[in-house]
């Protein structure tokens, strides 16, 4: 069992990302909040304390994205998500940027839940294959198969959508 001191220095390191990481997919700030408090939640009833800070993140993202998973099928907000999504990453943008970012949740709505979350976290959070597929509990193969046929359904959509998404 984790310590409230132990406990409370993991909280005022990670407890910004993971509300960052939950908002950016739920869109809603009282459910990001009570997932990032769930996801500390379950760190205090973890017996086994993942080791370093890059191995405690992955682990504390992997909760987050799985709740985030369990809010979507249960409250079924993808379809919402999508709709009010207004930015990719900036809160402002010109005609063009406004233009892309509709085009953006176009081929997004496009696609899978579970391609969709890939999707996000490879280009939007900037993991990797071994991270996508740790957060994911899927192996690392599916995560490269799972991304390369979104890409392809999302090239065939607008190629100009999948130039925004890999800058």
């Amino acid at each position: 069992m984790i310590s409230n001191g132990k406990l409370k220095s993991i909280f005022e390191a990670h407890h910004r990302d993971i509300y960052a990481l939950t908002y950016s997919y739920l869109h809603n700030r009282e459910e990001a909040e009570e997932i990032t408090q769930e996801t500390f939640l379950k760190l205090l009833r973890h017996d086994h304390l993942p080791v370093g800070d890059a191995e405690m993140k992955r682990w504390l993202f992997k909760v987050a994205v799985n709740r985030c998973l369990d809010r979507f099928r249960s409250l079924k907000i993808i379809e919402k998500w999508i709709s009010q999504m207004t930015s990719w990453r900036e809160t402002e943008t010109t005609a063009h940027q406004g233009a892309v970012v509709q085009e953006i949740k176009q081929a997004l709505s496009l696609l899978d839940g579970k391609s969709r979350m890939a999707v996000l976290l490879k280009y939007y959070e900037d993991m990797t294959h071994s991270e996508i597929a740790e957060i994911m509990g899927i192996p690392e193969g599916t995560v490269k198969s799972l991304l390369s046929r979104a890409i392809k359904k999302i090239e065939v959509s607008n190629s100009e959508v999948l130039c925004a998404m890999k800058k």
